[in-house]
């Protein structure tokens, strides 16, 4: 991966913390989910796909569920961690689709500070 690559996701997770924020966590929507599955999809080498019909059938494999910071403060930081250890689990694992989606529950009572990272994926 080139420096100027990572500097945009850099960026662009900056802009997300900056941007996408609710009663003062960050909540990411569908555009941020497809660019971190873009940037897994770089450095894992597998595909980014949805995979509900895979998942109904029992043929998505899911990964341990994982948490990052809903707080714009580490958002950024945390969120690069993750993508790095999922794109090394997805690469260990030999999956060959994957897919990610984020949940905030109860942020809007400001139970957690945290956004759950759920991520499946296919072998072939």
């Amino acid at each position: 991966m080139t420096d100027e690559h990572r500097l945009e996701i850099d960026a662009y997770l900056e802009n997300v913390a900056r941007s996408n924020v609710e009663f003062g966590a960050v909540i990411p929507d569908a555009d941020v989910r497809s660019r971190i599955e873009e940037e897994i999809a770089t450095k894992s080498g597998c595909k980014a796909e949805p995979l509900a019909t895979d998942a109904a059938t029992g043929r998505a494999i899911e990964l341990r569920r994982r948490s990052i910071s809903a707080s714009p403060r580490t958002f950024v930081e945390e969120t690069k961690r993750e993508i790095e250890r999922i794109a090394s689990e997805l690469r260990s694992a030999g999956a060959k689709k994957f897919e990610i989606q984020f949940a905030n529950p109860d942020i809007a009572d400001r139970s957690t500070d945290r956004i759950l990272i759920g991520v499946r994926y296919l072998k072939s």
